[in-house]
């Protein structure tokens, strides 16, 4: 169906061969195009059986292809080592979809006001408990006051915590965004910025 030529990849230690976006997206545009090119010789020849079973096919490999997008996308979800990573042609950022979070409030409250009261390393009080201006920065910056009443995780993690350290996911999915970036065009050469 779509094939990339193999010929010039190289296996890596492991054995593994390592095909690059490029080559993967210029083979899936060629297939793309021969089945252009085969839906206008059905229309021409006026084969309207032929070009529904082609149809057909069509959605078939599509449902195909939208369950092992799905499968891959779970998988790097997975194996990303971080939030965000990149390899030499995409850039990948973990992601969720869908689904409900149940937020461990009281115990993500508390250890704000720990993180506001004492020090994280002697354990001592460093803020007279009255002093209500420092405790409404800090719970400022994460309290639910955006319209969704979730916590913001951005104000959480700026506190040094893990958002998922407090929170249970239920439904939704594992999603995974991906930023294409071609390789440079070796004709051109590396720029020097001017």
């Amino acid at each position: 169906m779509i094939g990339v030529n193999l010929e010039l990849a190289q296996p890596d230690e492991d054995g593994l061969v390592h095909v690059g976006v490029a080559a993967q997206k210029a083979a899936a545009e060629a297939f793309v195009l021969s089945l252009d090119d085969r839906r206008q010789e059905l229309v021409d020849a006026e084969e309207w059986e032929i070009l529904a079973d082609l149809l057909e096919a069509i959605r078939v490999w599509i449902v195909e292809f939208q369950r092992i997008e799905s499968l891959v996308e779970v998988d790097v979800h997975r194996m990303l080592p971080y939030k965000k990573a990149s390899t030499e042609q995409v850039d990948a950022e973990k992601d969720w979809t869908g689904g409900t979070v149940h937020w461990e409030s009281d115990r993500l409250l508390a250890r704000l006001l720990n993180l506001w009261a004492f020090d994280p390393e002697t354990g001592e009080l460093t803020v007279p408990m009255a002093d209500l201006r420092s405790l409404a920065v800090i719970l400022g910056r994460a309290l639910p006051l955006t319209k969704s009443l979730q916590w913001r995780v951005t104000g959480i993690r700026d506190n040094g915590l893990e958002p998922d350290d407090f929170r249970d996911r239920k439904g939704g999915r594992p999603k995974v965004i991906t930023t294409f970036r071609p390789p440079p065009n070796p004709k051109e050469g590396p720029t020097d910025g001017g």
